[in-house]
């Protein structure tokens, strides 16, 4: 069985970059610090310091998953590069063919 799998490099490209601004926002994103300043507005308490403690795992999460998400981005792009210098490679190759021996047929 023969699969055929075709692919807009542009797109995955898009998808790739979009995955890398969602990382960049989530850094940029101060979530962590709105959960932490309830704390004052709780003193004492087990929500005040349930909060301090979620404030430091929130933002040592977010700091990871961006790192991941710009990790993908980085090997999707790379994973597209190295397919279209194979596509090129083949199709040089081909043409050398072609070209020495007359017209390829599938």
């Amino acid at each position: 069985m023969t699969v055929q799998i075709e692919m807009s490099t542009a797109d995955v490209e898009a998808a790739a970059s979009a995955v890398g601004t969602v990382a960049e926002a989530v850094l940029a994103s101060h979530h962590a610090e709105h959960v932490g300043a309830l704390a004052p507005a709780l003193p004492g308490s087990q929500s005040a310091e349930a909060a301090l403690r979620l404030r430091g795992v929130w933002s040592a999460q977010a700091r990871r998953w961006s790192s991941d998400a710009a990790a993908q981005r980085d090997r999707v792009l790379a994973s597209v590069r190295a397919a279209v210098r194979t596509d090129q490679a083949v199709a040089e190759s081909f043409a050398r063919i072609a070209s020495r021996g007359g017209a390829v047929h599938p």
